[in-house]
């Protein structure tokens, strides 16, 4: 017996129905891995070069007061190449020793950081109009 996969209606999916800032995702992805240059908080020896492409890692609390487990919010992307990105969810690398508080702590500062450098570059860009 032949059976029609079932079909998702639009608009119907985890992915969709959260909202979603692809022109910060993308400006993200234009940037250099947050991981290199000067940290505001940084617990251990200084990673090495970046590898790979930079990615717009969705650094935000998962679990917190409006989030439900699902990926967080697109306003708390942070910019890192794939290799860092690696480090950070295998605690490896840049990242080896790390604990989760240290790892949350970086990412917060990491997403106030970029929050303000891409409210400066979306005002900017209206000025430019």
């Amino acid at each position: 017996m032949h059976r029609t996969p079932m079909r998702r209606k639009r608009g119907s999916t985890k992915h969709s129905r959260r909202p979603r800032d692809w022109d910060r995702q993308g400006w993200t992805k234009q940037q250099v891995c947050c991981v290199i240059g000067p940290q505001p908080v940084w617990f251990g020896p200084p990673p090495n070069e970046c590898r790979r492409e930079v990615q717009a890692h969705h650094a935000g609390d998962r679990f917190g007061p409006d989030h439900d487990g699902h990926r967080a919010n697109d306003s708390t992307v942070i910019p890192m190449c794939d290799g860092h990105h690696d480090d950070l969810h295998g605690s490896t690398g840049a990242f080896d020793g790390w604990t989760k508080p240290q790892k949350r702590e970086w990412q917060d500062a990491m997403i106030e950081r970029y929050r303000g450098r891409y409210e400066s570059h979306q005002k900017l860009s209206l000025a430019a109009f």
